[in-house]
């Protein structure tokens, strides 16, 4: 379930619908809702681009890793901005749910053609008597897996896309959309110089293996050098879950220079390191760094008095 906190000049109110549709469609909904709402929030104005309120969208041929349509799936590289790691994670969430479909037998399971034709959610507005509130979405449970999967990872790119209109995190089209395929909301000309031709890739490990780690909708891929436990990089379940099906948090880690203690530590540093000790260890050493950073601080403070006494005493002298 997301929640979009807005100020609005509503009375007590709890408006649901239950909705199919597509991620525009409740793009659409939820912009229309804004413009109704009249929220008060400065960071929603565009920056450097006067004083026009900013929208959310599916940002498309933008960055690295913003595709939409016909050419979504072509992202790579290096993510440029915030809003090029939210279309990253969307990329890759949809990604997981082919690989995870595909891993449990199930057949045509394919993200962007579910979301082309839609899921099904639930849109409802809660307020409160001072006119503050939030604007809820959530997916209906009764769908297949693969919609289900869709849907979830789809509210996620409008909860993270919200978070950073609402940081007032600028989006700097001019910079980072591509050349010829944005239009300036006042000039009504086309910007944009980015060439997504210079997104870097590669790495030092040859990595041509694709798995997921996480868990959904926020399900990521790493790379690794083999299938099965051979491969460099493997997952490790923070939640004792051995199957990685995406109901349980995860973090990828290199088994040959770190150990995954699971629930009991997450992932360390230091190959074959004891989880218990290991993470009383980690204790231990933070607790040392905090004394001596209040050491140094005393000695510091110590250094700037004797300074001062010293300072004093040749003026009496």
């Amino acid at each position: 379930m997301w929640k979009f906190t807005y100020f609005a000049q509503l009375a007590l109110a709890a408006t649901v619908s239950a909705n199919f549709g597509t991620l525009d469609d409740i793009i659409h909904e939820l912009n229309a809702n804004i413009s109704k709402l009249n929220i008060n929030s400065q960071n929603l104005l565009r920056n450097g681009m006067g004083n026009a309120q900013q929208e959310l969208e599916l940002l498309t041929c933008y960055g690295c890793w913003c595709y939409r349509g016909v050419n979504h799936g072509e992202g790579l590289g290096q993510a440029q901005n915030e809003y090029d790691k939210v279309c990253r994670s969307h990329h890759q969430a949809y990604e997981c749910i082919e690989l995870d479909a595909e891993a449990q037998g199930l057949a045509s399971c394919n993200p962007t053609e579910k979301a082309s034709v839609g899921f099904t959610y639930e849109f409802r507005i809660e307020t409160n008597e001072e006119g503050k509130g939030d604007m809820v979405l959530q997916c209906s449970e009764d769908q297949d897996w693969c919609t289900r999967r869709t849907c979830e990872v789809d509210l996620k790119y409008i909860s993270d896309f919200w978070a950073l209109m609402m940081a007032g995190e600028p989006m700097q089209r001019d910079i980072y959309g591509h050349e010829n395929k944005h239009i300036h909301p006042i000039t009504g000309e086309h910007h944009g110089t980015f060439d997504p031709a210079a997104c870097p890739i590669g790495g030092k490990v040859y990595q041509p293996v694709k798995k997921c780690c996480g868990k959904y909708p926020a399900r990521k891929v790493y790379k690794t050098s083999a299938d099965g436990d051979d491969g460099h990089r493997q997952c490790c379940d923070l939640e004792g879950n051995v199957s990685n099906d995406g109901s349980t948090r995860g973090k990828p880690f290199l088994k040959d220079s770190q150990t995954c203690c699971g629930s009991s530590g997450g992932v360390m540093e230091g190959f074959g390191e004891t989880c218990d000790g290991g993470r009383k260890r980690r204790s231990a050493e933070k607790k040392s760094g905090g004394l001596k950073k209040n050491s140094d601080k005393m000695s510091k403070n110590g250094d700037k008095l004797l300074k001062k006494r010293s300072t004093i005493s040749q003026k009496k002298r």
